[in-house]
């Protein structure tokens, strides 16, 4: 009389014949593919794209602030008026959106670093008298470049020093070479005020009215276009191309080509989760049994 075949079970603490490594066919029936996988929304990605295209129109406002100002001697009242509204705009996000505490010291550090820029701007002009025009153009583009890879796109981190410093240190440069002592004073202080006080507030804006930041974002956009436009039409198509790219080619790239690519796979081999139990409790609060 032939001896039944055991009946394999999942369970190790069962001595049933079967080696610790062996399943039988019913193993892979409990196979579930992606299971967990959160879909990429098309919006989604825009929209995040859109904060490195709102960086990138600040440094090209910037630099074409600092054109004019080498071009026409008498652009220092309206520089002086860019500078004023920006600091009313970071002001009031700041104030509806930050503590009071914060607020204050934002105002305070505002004021010291707008005192010790007036004192050290005289010696800004023979700071970079005996470099040539092509090594600083080559310099400051390569501190922007820098300035750009390095900036902290997410919404609840700081920039990394390294980022403010490139752009400080490139403001510093681009100064260096107007002849008016108070359009140099005025252009620190504008890159002051865009690229070390507005990240947080524009992360607070972009947190809290998502909305109102894509808003401003194309309004640097145009902004921006029509500035390079009236320097070289070139420039404004290079722009302009630059921005469709960031902004919505490599998000639909990103879309198609990642989202069939990921691949999560599921089955009887995934840890045991807790079901009524004081462990199950925990991790259901955790967040580990989605």
């Amino acid at each position: 009389m032939a001896v039944p075949k055991p009946l394999w079970k999942r369970a190790l603490w069962q001595r049933g014949g079967f080696e610790d490594n062996y399943v039988d066919e019913s193993f892979l029936e409990g196979l579930r593919m992606n299971m967990r996988v959160t879909p990429f929304k098309i919006s989604e990605l825009f929209k995040g794209s859109s904060c490195v295209t709102q960086q990138l129109s600040l440094v090209v406002m910037f630099v074409m602030g600092f054109f004019e100002a080498v071009r026409d001697d008498n652009s220092t009242v309206w520089l002086a008026a860019t500078c004023l509204i920006v600091f009313v705009f970071l002001a009031t996000v700041s104030y509806y959106l930050e503590e009071e505490e914060k607020f204050r010291y934002s105002l305070t550090e505002s004021a010291v670093t707008a005192g010790i820029l007036l004192f050290i701007s005289p010696v800004l002009r023979t700071l970079t008298s005996p470099w040539s025009d092509d090594t600083l153009t080559a310099c400051c583009l390569l501190l922007l470049f820098i300035h750009l890879a390095a900036c902290n796109y997410s919404v609840n981190r700081r920039d990394e020093p390294v980022a403010i410093n490139a752009a400080t240190f490139s403001a510093v440069l681009l100064s260096s070479r107007l002849q008016n002592q108070m359009a140099s004073y005025i252009m620190i202080t504008l890159s002051v005020l865009l690229f070390v006080m507005s990240p947080e507030p524009r992360r607070d804006l972009r947190r809290a009215f998502p909305e109102v930041s894509s808003s401003m974002t194309w309004l640097l956009v145009g902004s921006s276009s029509a500035f390079l436009i009236f320097v070289n039409v070139y420039l404004a198509v290079l722009y302009v191309l630059v921005v469709v790219t960031i902004t919505f080619l490599i998000p639909i790239w990103f879309y198609f080509e990642h989202q069939n690519a990921k691949m999560q796979i599921n089955g009887p081999w995934d840890e045991a989760k807790p079901t009524n139990s004081v462990a199950a409790a925990e991790w259901a609060t955790a967040g580990l049994l989605k």
